[in-house]
């Protein structure tokens, strides 16, 4: 999922049209996966180890979105197909993604649903900031961690001497546009957004994000 996410961010040889029916096909599974877990008697909810399929596949999703959203924002109809994939659906559900999810992505992904009215994810951001992750039937070495990590295979493209190869092919995060990083109707907004990357400013060492370096 996470070769299917870096390469779907970062080629810009791949047309938005794939993109949009790859996040279709990932975001149509996700939601057969939730509908299963509502047949199913279960308080299990937010166990990273349960359900990392699905972790990760929202992962992916929030993390392609961030990169692609000026295509999916350029015109209406385009925001059309972005409403069409339902991300509320994912955000709102009982397994709490935006909890299990890497901060910088979810933060840069807030950011944008936010803006373009597709989905709030900050109510449920600083509930989880008070929150414990709670005790899973696996004890924690085995868990090994209570969020997923930022691995991403084409993030960032660092050899210099080959780098002119691969430049006209490669995407880079060039941060979020001000409107949208400095739009904010709260403290809570405000505090939520420290994370996120500003054209200006980038906040995040290749340690912690990768996926959102320049070169």
């Amino acid at each position: 999922m996470a070769y299917i996410g870096s390469l779907l961010a970062r080629g810009k040889f791949i047309p938005f049209s794939h993109v949009h029916s790859c996040l279709e096909i990932i975001c149509a599974w996700c939601y057969r996966y939730l509908d299963k877990q509502e047949t199913v008697q279960t308080t299990n909810y937010e166990d990273l180890q349960l359900h990392s399929p699905f972790y990760f596949a929202c992962q992916t999703v929030f993390y392609v979105f961030t990169f692609r959203y000026k295509e999916y924002t350029e015109n209406s109809k385009k925001l059309a197909l972005a409403q069409s994939l339902n991300l509320e659906r994912l955000v709102l559900s009982p397994l709490n993604p935006l909890r299990m999810c890497a901060a910088p992505i979810v933060s840069n992904f807030a950011a944008v649903t936010r803006r373009f009215q597709l989905a709030y994810c900050y109510t449920i951001m600083e509930n989880n900031k008070r929150l414990q992750i709670p005790s899973s039937s696996i004890d924690e070495k085995t868990l090994g961690s209570t969020s997923l990590d930022m691995f991403f295979p084409f993030d960032p493209y660092l050899l210099v001497r080959s780098r002119g190869y691969v430049a006209n092919h490669y995407r880079e995060f060039d941060g979020l546009p001000e409107e949208i990083v400095e739009e904010g109707d709260s403290v809570k907004d405000e505090e939520a957004l420290d994370m996120i990357v500003s054209p200006k400013s980038l906040d995040f060492s290749y340690g912690l994000s990768p996926g959102y370096q320049k070169w």
